[in-house]
């Protein structure tokens, strides 16, 4: 877990979250560019696109789980 204070930490995790949106983004673009598209994607919905969009947030946990356990190590 993270210090109350500790800004340093929240800032990398912050730039750890963004990087990791976007890098799910650009790898669903590559996959089915319809689920990410700027103006017309709102409301999009595909058995392909739930299957990706569920993985990501799988992915997104276990990442979140790893992060999480290595900044306790570093406490």
């Amino acid at each position: 877990m993270l210090a109350a204070g500790d800004s340093c930490s929240g800032q990398l995790i912050s730039y750890l979250l963004c990087m990791q949106s976007w890098l799910f983004g650009q790898a669903i673009h590559s996959i089915e560019p319809d689920a990410v598209a700027l103006h017309t994607s709102h409301g999009y919905e595909s058995p392909h696109s739930k299957f990706l969009t569920r993985s990501t947030v799988i992915a997104s946990d276990i990442l979140g789980k790893i992060l999480d356990d290595a900044m306790c190590w570093r406490l």
